[in-house]
């Protein structure tokens, strides 16, 4: 291969990190219950306190696309 064609592959990759890391950055807050009251809590946790989703909506979203 020549340069330019690792050129090119290389900016494709780092693209796809940056994307990856701009939706990671967007969803990993989503993990986080303590914006929540108790109550609002309870709906979204398992019996050990862990959140059922990662987004609370998931499957929602994902039947309407």
């Amino acid at each position: 291969m020549n340069r330019e064609t690792l050129f090119t592959i290389g900016k494709g990759i780092i693209i796809i990190l940056i994307i990856m890391a701009i939706v990671f950055a967007l969803k990993a807050p989503a993990a986080d219950l303590n914006g929540l009251d108790a109550d609002g809590k309870a709906l979204y946790t398992d019996a050990s306190g862990l959140p059922y989703f990662s987004e609370m909506d998931s499957y929602y979203n994902y039947r309407l696309t």
